[in-house]
């Protein structure tokens, strides 16, 4: 377990967007909700790799398991409900684009008759 939470931790914010992109608010909040579940989900896994060693009976590790699957449930919860505030992404920009329309010629050759 420590080893996951260390790996999500160590994931870290992902890069920005370009600043003059449309959508560099709406990515930027998505990136910063994403990393909030990273972190939640990590400190979870640490207070399970911290408590499990201790649970010295069955119903004790029932617990730290139960807590660690609620805490994840929890954080799971607050990204969906994070997500749907954001609300979906901004519609793309209208972009202009030309398009050249195809040609195609074709050769037939010609046929001579030979008649003998």
């Amino acid at each position: 377990m420590g080893a996951r939470s260390t790996a999500l931790v160590s994931l870290g914010a992902p890069p920005n967007p370009p600043a003059n992109g449309a959508n560099a608010a709406w990515i930027t909040s998505l990136h910063g909700i994403n990393e909030t579940y990273r972190l939640a989900v990590a400190t979870a896994d640490a207070a399970f790799a911290a408590a499990f060693p201790t649970a010295t009976t069955a119903p004790e590790r029932a617990v730290v398991r139960a807590t660690l699957a609620l805490a994840v449930a929890n954080a799971e919860v607050a990204r969906a409900a994070a997500l749907v505030a954001l609300g979906p992404p901004p519609a793309p920009t209208a972009t202009t684009t030309t398009t050249v329309p195809a040609t195609t010629t074709t050769t037939v050759p010609a046929t001579t008759t030979t008649t003998v």
